[in-house]
């Protein structure tokens, strides 16, 4: 073989090598992404327990409750608690929308955030804390919402539809075990 050959050669196993290269690179881009959306998925999910357990637990649930049912005979500190609280979840909400514009967030994931978020636009507070704090946040986040506030017509508070949706499965289900164990015996 000439020098010329061995160039060839070597042309072509460098080639090779390339594109060998560039599958793998491709490959560990895929598995970083991966694991990225993971790693934001168990974040969201910390969040948000923290969140609604803060919430929960707080001296400040029924300023919540009150709020988000519309209740307009809370006191001052009352507002506070509600709007900042409402704040929070607009941060929050603000960051999911921001994720999921860079890519980060998947299908299931934005699904149930804006279902989530359509939910608490259904609250008449919800919809008016929005407004109170819309200006400040970032053009394209206002427009989300405003538009998620569009689309969701006001109506009862979610935890209060959740509570009464509980009720009626709760008996359906008490119901159902009572039949079985009436089988059993």
């Amino acid at each position: 073989m000439s020098l010329s050959d061995y160039a060839s050669v070597g042309n072509i196993i460098g080639a090779l090598a390339v594109v060998v290269s560039l599958i793998y690179l491709g490959l560990q881009i895929r598995q970083n992404t991966r694991h990225a959306q993971a790693v934001i998925q168990q974040s969201r999910c910390a969040l948000l327990s923290e969140h609604s357990m803060r919430i929960a637990d707080s001296h400040a649930l029924d300023a919540f409750m009150r709020g988000m049912a519309g209740d307009t005979n809370l006191a001052p500190v009352e507002q506070a608690q509600f709007i900042f609280m409402c704040r929070s979840m607009f941060l929050i909400s603000e960051d999911h929308f921001l994720q999921n514009r860079v890519g980060l967030l998947t299908k299931d994931a934005w699904i149930t955030f804006v279902s989530t978020v359509q939910s608490a636009m259904g609250s008449c507070g919800y919809r008016a804390a929005w407004k109170a704090n819309r200006s400040m946040f970032g053009q394209e986040f206002r427009a989300f919402m405003d538009e998620m506030m569009r689309v969701t017509p006001a109506e009862a508070f979610g935890p209060i539809r959740l509570g009464q949706i509980f009720q009626t499965t709760l008996a359906e289900e008490l119901a159902l075990l009572r039949n079985a164990e009436g089988k059993n015996e």
